[in-house]
């Protein structure tokens, strides 16, 4: 009995193994499956990006991962921007059935049996897109959530939108290839085949192709048949040779049809560009670019196999010849300038260009903009005069700049603008400050303008990121001949034209102004002069863009003899350097990796500028070197100097508990620890120069930092990204910073040292 009960059992366990394996291991989407993962790595490699940037372990650092899952159309994430992002997964998603179709159709020549193979085929190729696709949705679903706090309602709209917008996609090109079988379409590939057999190339390639059918034989039993249904395969079929080469044909046909519409469809994206309605997602036409590369990727496998790769290095060799820069007329320049002319750009020009006599000059006009700064107080009082320094960032370091200077600025009843002298800084901040700065300039010419009022703050926060990469896909990587003109001058429509134009849009203009637009202003003493201060490519100096003359920041205190910088009015003063834009000056001062570019300016040899923060991301060196020029006045004309230091980060070091790291943060981490170890040394350095300005400066000097800080890195909680976008949870989390104890703190310090006298 119980050697019955066994072989019983043995039996089941045999048929259920015996089931399973042929019902599970040896079907069509399984097979398929592992096909991608044995052979198709370059396929591959493109859903492995994907999955990584929408799990944020991939371009997190830029903000890309945001695109995704937060994708915006005409300056709202609804119904109609998610359905745009669906359109475009499923535009990719037939782009990749086809692309492996026309790779691997000859590997399962019982295809041929079904009225519509392909369709078939790409149902039991579904299994990498099936799980983007569930995995995108709860990606985003999350994300809305939790940083854009988004309601019920608003999730359902937005799952919605995306599922309408992929199955339409989905159901118009297999509407299309079950056509493509019939009527003008098919007679179009039957012309296609007839100019085939002419081509002796192409027609040993289909033939190959024809005999790898004949007697490539594949152990496959069952296939998914829609809707559902799991159904046996025949191996046993008749073998009709110009059927088979008839859907080769065809497929070919169709896969070169969408190729050209997506390139058509993101010309027409660059063409109509400016107009808001063309303006999809960025996400969108990175799927875009994504969907021509796989195609493109499938078409080198396909002709050329095992030199597939190398004819793809070719092809990128040409690439980069092709987009290298015309020094003559560059790609990326500064909007305002004249490059017919060229400055000469030596160092003995440069070290001619900061004499004695410049720097003599310079600074006598500056004591003159002093005296008339220090004419706005009491002359039986000694005022405090500050210089404030604001952080590079991105939009979380713009944001927290304007809500700093209203916060403060409020508290103490305006005090902290009239105080001000300088500003100096990087990036986003910078940017930040010059916005505040230009309201007050207007307040101050007598327009109705408050100062405090939070919609300032939402416009500084709106998104500059989708307009920016959504020009990079659909111009600057492909179709680089749009051009606009700016007082007579030819410049062409890059993705810096982009972030400035959403620039002044979001600032209704205000800053779309001339540098020497400032010169009176600051002369006056209305608004504090304000340092730009990008770094120079081409040797390392800073570049020193100011609407008033400062050879005298040329020359370092410890070391008179060399030159630390160049003055950009004097540089290229027939090049028409106050005609600059002011917000080109902030954009070369913010030159974010691979999304706003470096600049090229009108010298010989070229001179290429980048951001500000890969010297000093905090402004710190430029205003101690300042205090060191004029200390003589400031110990004479003043009670005291504050520098105000507004930063986007926290000063010092933690250390992170248990730190759990994916594989792409594993490999990209050596590049963060380079990055973040650059900015603590350049908190060192700051630090030196302070305590060194306390030696040697007389009078009194004070340092207050107002630091954007969360807790995040200490106890789990998210950052604000370093990015030109931002969640509203981020947006909240940056207005919230300034509650903070430290912050709390400083402010109390600055308002008793603006009050009272300190011994």
């Amino acid at each position: 009995m119980e050697k019955l009960v066994k072989n019983i059992n043995q039996g089941f366990f045999s048929t259920v193994y015996e089931w399973g394996v042929e019902h599970i291991v040896f079907t069509f989407p399984v097979h398929l499956f592992f096909i991608r993962i044995k052979q198709n790595h370059i396929l591959l490699l493109y859903w492995i990006v994907l999955f990584g940037v929408i799990s944020e372990n991939i371009g997190a650092t830029l903000g890309i991962p945001t695109l995704f899952l937060d994708p915006e159309y005409r300056g709202e994430v609804n119904f109609i921007s998610f359905f745009i992002m669906g359109m475009a997964i499923g535009l990719f998603i037939m782009a990749y059935h086809i692309t492996c179709y026309i790779l691997d159709n000859y590997r399962y020549s019982f295809l041929i049996n079904f009225r519509y193979p392909f369709l078939i085929f790409c149902f039991n190729n579904s299994v990498i897109p099936l799980a983007f696709i569930v995995y995108y949705v709860a990606q985003f679903v999350w994300f809305q959530k939790v940083y854009e706090q988004a309601q019920m309602g608003s999730l359902i709209a937005q799952v919605a939108g995306f599922m309408v917008g992929l199955v339409f996609m989905l159901l118009l090109i297999t509407g299309y290839f079950r056509m493509s079988n019939r009527g003008r379409l098919r007679h179009l590939a039957e012309n296609v085949d007839k100019k085939l057999k002419k081509n002796r190339i192409q027609r040993q390639k289909v033939m190959n192709r024809l005999h790898d059918v004949q007697n490539h034989k594949i152990f496959i039993h069952f296939y998914f048949h829609p809707p559902f249904r799991m159904k046996k395969i025949n191996h046993f079929y008749p073998f009709d040779r110009e059927t088979v080469l008839q859907i080769f044909n065809q497929t070919q046909l169709n896969a070169v049809i969408i190729s050209f519409v997506s390139f058509v469809f993101i010309l027409l994206l660059g063409l109509f560009r400016d107009h808001e309605l063309i303006q999809i997602p960025a996400a969108a036409s990175v799927i875009l670019l994504f969907t021509i590369l796989l195609m493109l990727s499938g078409a080198l496998s396909y002709w050329f196999k095992g030199w597939s790769v190398s004819v793809a290095a070719i092809l990128l060799f040409v690439l980069l010849f092709y987009f290298k820069w015309d020094y003559k007329d560059p790609y990326h320049k500064a909007f305002g300038m004249d490059y017919s002319s060229k400055a000469l750009y030596t160092n003995r020009r440069v070290y001619e260009l900061a004499n004695s006599t410049h720097q003599a000059e310079d600074k006598q006009h500056t004591l003159q903009m002093l005296n008339n700064w220090r004419a706005k107080f009491p002359p039986e009082t000694k005022p405090k005069m500050i210089l404030m320094c604001f952080s590079g960032g991105g939009q979380r370091s713009a944001l927290w700049a304007i809500r700093t200077l209203q916060h403060l600025d409020s508290s103490l009843n305006g005090q902290l603008m009239q105080n001000t002298f300088l500003i100096t800084g990087s990036s986003g901040g910078l940017f930040g400050a010059a916005y505040y700065r230009e309201l007050y300039l207007k307040k101050q010419n007598g327009e109705e303008i408050n100062l405090y009022d939070p919609g300032y703050l939402e416009r500084i926060s709106r998104d500059k990121l989708n307009p920016t990469v959504f020009s990079m896909i659909s111009a600057d990587m492909f179709f680089r001949f749009h051009r606009f003109d700016v007082n007579g001058k030819t410049y062409f429509k890059d993705r810096g034209y982009a972030i400035e134009d959403k620039w002044n849009k979001d600032t209704e203009y205000f800053l779309d102004k001339p540098l020497d637009s400032y010169a009176l202003p600051e002369q006056e003493a209305k608004v504090p002069m304000m340092l730009i201060t990008p770094t120079i490519l081409n040797d390392g100096r800073k570049l020193y863009i100011a609407s008033q003359p400062v050879s005298y920041m040329l020359r370092g205190a410890q070391s008179p003899g060399g030159v630390k910088g160049i003055e950009f009015n004097r540089f290229f003063e027939e090049q028409g350097a106050q005609n600059m834009r002011l917000t080109t000056a902030l954009r070369m001062n913010a030159t974010f990796p691979y999304i706003t570019p470096t600049v090229v300016l009108p010298s010989n040899p070229a001179m290429e500028v980048m951001d500000s923060g890969y010297l000093d991301n905090y402004g710190i060196n430029d205003a101690v070197r300042f205090l060191n020029v004029f200390k003589e006045w400031l110990q004479q004309n003043t009670s005291g100097v504050i520098v105000i230091s507004v930063r986007d980060s926290v000063k010092g070091r933690y250390i992170a508990q248990n730190p759990r790291k994916s594989w792409v943060q594993e490999l990209l981490s050596p590049l963060n620890s380079v990055w973040h170890s650059l900015s603590y040394l350049q908190d060192l350095s700051n630090d030196q120069s302070i305590e060194y300005a306390k030696n040697w400066y007389d009078g009194k000097l004070y340092l207050l930092e107002f630091q954007y800080q969360n807790g995040g890195d200490e106890h789990g909680k998210r950052r604000a990204a370093l990015s030109w976008r931002l969640s509203e949870k981020e947006k909240e989390d940056v207005l919230n910073a300034i509650y903070s104890t430290h912050n709390k703190k400083a402010a109390r310090e600055l308002s008793y040292l603006l009050t009272h006298e300190v011994e």
